[in-house]
């Protein structure tokens, strides 16, 4: 499945880029198709931190990034970096105390502030207090009027710097400057281009479950790792957000609980919901991501009869990941550097030979059939052939109740 987000720069007065502002898009045409507010930033906040590398996206700068009221007064910025976010407050948020409650929040954490589109209304005093960027519609205000609306808001807030947006012209990009404008977007410096990847397919049962499960008042994980092993996707988004932005990690993740209790209930609410809304009305998953489902089920129950102790959640990891790269269409060394799991699950989905690689090529021999080779590795693990035929089929029928 292949996923888009536009991105165009951001530049100072001296033309070099600064920040990115990341934009709906769900085609290569260079076009907003979004249905509603909460929707596009939640596609733009779960393409931009799980399916791309977000600091490959703005190579170390800034990403501005639109946020409608429901979202602000949800905390969901909260949860993607300070260092790289840039919130973004859409025009037409109502200044009510419960969007200035969050704003004051988002602000004592460090997030900087912009405003978009911005036309001046008593009623967005606060807002302007909170501010640290107004962004000023060239197209919206003429002549001396893009002066005045600076001087205006410097009496509330002298902090505040101030953006041009919708620049198309050497002589508009001259006047701002004049002006005191100290940042500016538009066509005139680069029109929005469209970046995309592949995205592991998303599973739309797995999520109504997951939404159900997030509900409750106190959430149950280890029923919320079992629901989220089930969709190939999940596992691997999760690791990836929580190893590219502000965890700090000093230890490996061993498990997708573990990975889940690091968020915290708070933080594994909206995790959830950026990604589901994002991804709900996505197509039905490929049987290949089913079989990569299956093959974790059996790495799974596989390693309570292997003799090496091998832990089951490290195990289930293992048989997931093992067909990302068919299912993302990129290099598995590539994906691999992006997650942070125990080195030898790494090796072995690289086709390094260790006890995980005997139990990774066991699963693939059974799905294929291969008689040959799984007396071989059935005799190397010590473990029972009839034992095998019983747990895969155990397996089969685990990823059956799942995805009928």
């Amino acid at each position: 499945m292949e996923v888009f987000l536009g991105r165009q720069p951001i530049f100072d007065q001296k033309e070099n880029t600064c920040a990115y502002e990341l934009l709906f898009r769900s085609t290569k045409e260079n076009v907003y198709t979004g249905k509603d507010a909460v929707t596009s930033t939640s596609h733009v906040l779960s393409t931009a931190f799980t399916s791309f590398n977000i600091k490959e996206v703005v190579g170390g700068k800034k990403a501005f990034v639109n946020f409608p009221d429901k979202l602000l007064i949800q905390g969901m910025p909260k949860i993607f970096p300070r260092e790289i976010l840039v919130i973004e407050v859409l025009e037409g948020v109502t200044a009510s105390p419960e969007v200035e409650e969050s704003l004051r929040e988002f602000k004592r954490e460090g997030y900087l502030i912009a405003l978009d589109d911005f036309v001046y209304d008593a009623s967005l005093s606060e807002f302007v207090k909170l501010a640290d960027i107004i962004k000023v519609d060239f197209r919206e205000f003429k002549g001396e009027a893009r002066g005045a609306i600076i001087d205006e808001m410097l009496t509330i807030n002298p902090n505040l710097k101030f953006l041009a947006e919708k620049v198309e012209t050497k002589e508009e990009f001259e006047e701002a400057k004049k002006f005191g404008y100290k940042y500016f977007q538009g066509y005139f410096f680069e029109k929005p281009t469209i970046i995309s990847t592949k995205d592991v397919p998303a599973y739309k049962l797995t999520y109504l479950r997951l939404l159900n499960e997030i509900r409750k008042e106190d959430i149950d994980f280890d029923e919320l790792e079992n629901i989220v092993k089930t969709d190939a996707s999940l596992p691997y988004k999760l690791l990836r957000y929580i190893n590219s932005v502000h965890f700090g990690l000093r230890e490996e993740i061993k498990s997708i609980k573990q990975a889940l209790v690091l968020l915290g209930i708070d933080g594994v609410r909206k995790w959830l919901t950026i990604v589901i809304v994002g991804n709900l009305t996505e197509d039905k998953p490929q049987e290949l991501a089913v079989n990569s489902v299956v093959r974790g089920r059996f790495c799974e129950l596989i390693g309570e009869y292997v003799k090496k102790d091998v832990p089951k959640s490290e195990l289930f990891l293992l048989g997931l990941f093992s067909m990302i790269d068919i299912i993302v269409g990129k290099p598995k060394e590539d994906l691999l550097k992006e997650v942070h799991i125990p080195e030898e699950i790494k090796d072995a989905l690289l086709g390094k030979e260790n006890t995980f690689s005997d139990i990774l090529n066991l699963a693939i021999a059974c799905e294929k059939v291969e008689d040959n080779k799984m007396s071989y590795y059935s005799t190397k693990l010590n473990v029972n052939k009839e034992l095998i035929n019983e747990l895969y089929w155990e397996a089969l029928r685990w990823a059956s109740k799942i995805f009928l």
